[in-house]
Parts: structure tokens; sequence; C-alpha cells
């Protein structure tokens, strides 16, 4: 679900980069939805997103630490990242 949000804000962030801008812009019309609509997808999907992530960071937080000890030491055995 993380990449599926992630690849949706990249979409739309892409959508508006590339879409007119101007004093009525707003209302235009892209793919059925107008452009403020198109931005407020995208604002709720990074938020949505970000949560996510944070909340797999919490969830997997002592395996990042065990991978990370693991690619910085200089002696290395099994790897814990896998």
């Amino acid at each position: 679900s993380m990449i599926v949000l992630w690849a949706i804000v990249a979409l739309t962030g892409f959508l508006l980069e590339f879409a007119p801008t101007g004093q009525r812009s707003g209302h235009l019309i892209i793919f059925l939805l107008t452009k403020t609509q198109w931005g407020d997808i995208h604002f709720w999907m990074s938020i949505a997103a970000g949560a996510l992530t944070i909340i797999h960071l919490m969830v997997d937080w002592k395996a990042l630490k065990a991978c990370a000890r693991y690619l910085i030491s200089s002696e290395r055995g099994e790897s814990p990242c896998e």
C-alpha cells in the first residue's frame, strides 16, 4: 500500500507540474477532475503516504538498526538484512 500511495503522489505531482498555470487554471478539467481537485488528491495522498511511512519505520525500527549496524561494521557475518 505504501508503494501505491507514493506512486499516486508521484503521478499527481507530475500531472500538476505540467498542467497549465494562470488565473483560471484551477477550473481546468484534466482527466475528469479539475486542477484544484487533483491538488487535493495529491495533498491527502501525500499525508497518507507520509503517515504510513512513519508507521512502517516505527514498526521495523529494530530491523533497520540491525541492518545499518551490519552494513557499517567491518566484520560481516550472517546478514540480518534479508
